[in-house]
């Protein structure tokens, strides 16, 4: 579909599932993070609403946002648990017809909400732009992604800070029968 609209809306609850508790505990020696099994119930409710649009087959823009509600009944507040996030995409398209080629170009922009972490309390909230390039030649495809292209030093988890940017490359090869 070329121009859409759509909404997808996911929740339920789960009874008695097994999750983990974190205890932080402190001995002569420094301090222990310990995890166990816990029980409990969990209910959740996930709604996104994306948008695409496509102006011939030069470029689809694609859009949207995602909210999340997840109540735990063993724990007040948990960790790493984003209330919304947002993303967009641009891809860029051209057939060279004479030679069989499709040369793309790929943007994308994502956003997740402020949350935290055990330890570090104000994770999220960061604005993070990747590429891509590719080249596709039937059933063969080039690509060369570009991660962060803003360079920006940002932590989605304790203790693991992204530096910067980095890219990697790779081929998608189809067989057919």
């Amino acid at each position: 579909v070329e121009n859409a609209v759509g909404l997808d809306v996911t929740g339920g609850i789960i009874e008695n599932g097994i999750d983990w508790q974190h205890v932080q505990d402190a001995d002569s020696i420094g301090d222990l993070t310990r995890f166990s099994p816990i029980n409990g119930d969990v209910e959740f409710v996930n709604a996104t609403v994306h948008y695409r649009l496509k102006y011939r087959d030069l470029a689809p823009l694609t859009s949207g946002g995602s909210y999340h509600y997840i109540d735990y009944a063993e724990f007040d507040d948990r960790a790493y648990l984003p209330e919304y996030q947002a993303f967009a995409g641009l891809e860029l398209h051209h057939y060279l017809r004479q030679k069989r080629l499709h040369l793309f170009a790929y943007c994308e922009v994502t956003y997740v909400g402020p949350y935290h972490g055990y330890v570090v309390q104000n994770l999220g909230e960061e604005l993070i732009a990747n590429a891509k390039v590719s080249i596709g030649l039937t059933n063969f495809r080039f690509h060369l992604v570009f991660q962060n292209v803003l360079n920006q030093a940002y932590l989605q988890r304790d203790h693991m800070t992204f530096r910067g940017s980095f890219f990697y490359y790779g081929l998608v090869w189809n067989f057919d029968d």
